[in-house]
């Protein structure tokens, strides 16, 4: 079986990894993890390989707006999805009780999925690059009084001791990731995605035409024609200022007849629409 690359944020041990791992186990691909150490560093690698793993929500924290952004500046193709179950741990170097802890370092995601905790404890948070990185850098410091938040595996492998689990603000804590590659760039295992059951998925981001009821118009016609919204998102434009740009999923497939027209009606609505391609749920 031939190695694939696939780029994802982070360094060893953290959760998006771990997420590849089980894809790749639940399809029958052997992925090559590559380390970047910010989202920007991974659209980059996704330009590069042709590959990446890229974290879009919470079910808790809510979207990774730069992800959303970063997809927009980009002509990838989203070729699946994958919910992975996030249960969290706090670590600390062997030796530090509970009550040495000053500060908690984190992912900001992992942060706000623990908010209640943190809060309740009176712990300062420190946002770091990732879980993993924040494990590694109090592991090599030997840092005492300061605890990070991340999976289980880091206690192996950065020498850690797991001093609370399960402590996120809710027990059903998911992150959805897109698996996604450059376009044009073609992956043996993408059969095995085609040949999922499910329902397929579309993902498209688009900016309405400055006009009265421009939202309402370019949404009306997934109504009108029954394709069922599943996500849609905000996000400043960049061009000038409060004007926006709009992520939105869906269910169905572009090559549906009742996908067709409502896309016809949302392209008439819109100055600039990007297509991100259909997929299933891995």
């Amino acid at each position: 079986m031939s190695k694939i690359k696939i780029a994802y944020q982070g360094c060893r041990g953290t959760y998006s990894e771990e997420a590849i791992l089980e894809i790749g186990k639940k399809i029958g691909v052997d992925f090559v993890p590559l380390e970047t150490f910010s989202f920007l560093g991974l659209f980059e690698d996704i330009k590069k390989n042709g590959l990446g793993l890229v974290p879009i929500e919470n079910s808790n924290a809510g979207t990774v707006a730069p992800c959303v952004d970063l997809l927009r500046e980009n002509n990838f193709e989203i070729i699946g999805e994958y919910f992975f179950s996030v249960n969290h741990t706090l670590l600390v170097n062997k030796g530090v009780k509970f009550s040495d802890i000053k500060k908690v370092y984190s992912h900001p995601q992992a942060l706000a999925q623990c908010s209640v905790f943190l809060h309740k404890n009176k712990l300062e948070v420190v946002n770091f690059g990732d879980t993993a990185g924040s494990a590694k850098h109090i592991s090599e410091n030997n840092l005492k009084d300061i605890a990070v938040i991340g999976s289980k595996r880091l206690a192996d492998i950065y020498n850690l001791k797991i001093i609370k689990k399960k402590f996120q603000n809710s027990d059903n804590n998911v992150t959805r990731f897109l698996l996604v590659k450059k376009k044009n760039k073609k992956f043996s295992f993408e059969n095995k995605l085609k040949k999922i059951k499910g329902k397929f998925k579309t993902s498209v981001i688009f900016e309405t035409r400055n006009i009265p009821g421009g939202l309402y118009k370019t949404l009306g016609g997934f109504v009108t024609n029954g394709v069922n919204l599943t996500k849609i998102e905000s996000r400043p434009s960049g061009h000038k200022n409060f004007d926006y740009f709009f992520f939105l999923e869906f269910e169905g497939h572009l090559d549906d007849k009742n996908v067709q027209n409502a896309m016809e009606e949302l392209r008439f609505f819109s100055r600039e629409v990007k297509v991100y391609s259909s997929y299933k749920n891995i």
